[in-house]
């Protein structure tokens, strides 16, 4: 397989993982939340939610990317 098609497999597989990882994340995300003594704001809540998913993507980004990077032997 040539890498142009390793890279294709890796952004789909990449997205396989992310969205489980996703659920999980958020839902611990939602008991953490639900166990504080003291209640968020709905914006604070919703910047947390966006920043745990960019966070989550854009580091599975990098890591698929490094890891496509040195099999490729940069």
């Amino acid at each position: 397989m040539t890498l142009k098609g390793w890279r294709v497999v890796a952004f789909y597989g990449l997205h396989l993982v992310y969205f489980p990882l996703l659920i999980g994340l958020l839902w611990g995300f939602t008991l953490l939340h639900d166990a504080l003594v003291w209640e968020m704001p709905r914006w604070l809540n919703a910047v947390l939610t966006l920043a745990l998913a960019g966070g989550l993507y854009v580091g599975l980004g990098y890591a698929v990317a490094r890891r496509l990077n040195q099999l490729e032997g940069r």
